[in-house]
Order: structure tokens, then C-alpha cells, then sequence
């Protein structure tokens, strides 16, 4: 099991949720939910959106396992709501391919695209943050 799926079986059971009611919620099957807590799968951002307002959980501990504390986790939550949305799907790309092969085994036009994705969001938060 994944870090996050733990996290978010965590946050399912500590709410009294069964995974038929997280699947209603998310709008998936309760067998995505167990792909979810297996980590199998991965939710959409806005699927995990909706769970963690549902459930009053920190975005940034079920996706990286630490509460906002830091600089850098207060600067994502006062961004505006569309660029966070795509700060948000970088943080959940960067938990896809920690999960997956080491970074030195990833083909390098996607090792390239997700530098270049990744230099682009910062860019554009620094700026969000800066006004």
C-alpha cells in the first residue's frame, strides 16, 4: 500500500465512512475507492478536493504526509483557486512518479516535460505570490 493510500484509508475510517460512501461522494466505484487506498490508482485533483472538504482533511497531508506548517504549503493555499488547482496536479504527478521508477529510469522527453511543468508552475506561483 502506498503512503497516500494508507493516508486516505486513514481519513476514510477516522470520518466513519465506508468506501460506498466515499465512492458516492467522489462520484466513482467503491472498487476505485480500494484502488485508491491500495494504491493502484490515483484520484482526480477534484475528486480529492471534494474528500478532503468532505472529511476537513489537509490536502497536503493525504497527498505528501505533512500538515501546512511551512512557507511553501502557505504560499499553495493562498494562491488563487486556479493556478492552485494546477500547483495541486503537479504535487500529485510528483507522488505518481515517486511511487513509480526512479527518476534516472524515466525516458527523458518525460523526464524533460516534467521539469519543464515543473519550472512553469513555480514560475507562475512565485508570481501569484509576489502580487
Amino acid at each position: 500500500m502506498s503512503d497516500f493510500g494508507a493516508r486516505f484509508k486513514q481519513v476514510r475510517k477516522t470520518a466513519g465512512q465506508s468506501q460506498e460512501d466515499v465512492a458516492a461522494l467522489m462520484g466513482v466505484s467503491r472498487v476505485a475507492v480500494s484502488h485508491y487506498e491500495s494504491g493502484r490508482n490515483f484520484p482526480a485533483t477534484e475528486q480529492l478536493i471534494d474528500f478532503c472538504r468532505e472529511t476537513g482533511t489537509s490536502l497536503d497531508w493525504l497527498l505528501l504526509g505533512r500538515q501546512p506548517e511551512g512557507v511553501y504549503e502557505r504560499r499553495i493555499h493562498d494562491l488563487p483557486e486556479g493556478l492552485k488547482l494546477y500547483v495541486l496536479e503537479a504535487l500529485i504527478l510528483a507522488e505518481r512518479v515517486s511511487q513509480s521508477l526512479p527518476a534516472q529510469f524515466l525516458a527523458p522527453p518525460t523526464a524533460k516535460n516534467y521539469v519543464a511543468f515543473s519550472e512553469y508552475l513555480t514560475k507562475l506561483s512565485e508570481q501569484a505570490v509576489i502580487k
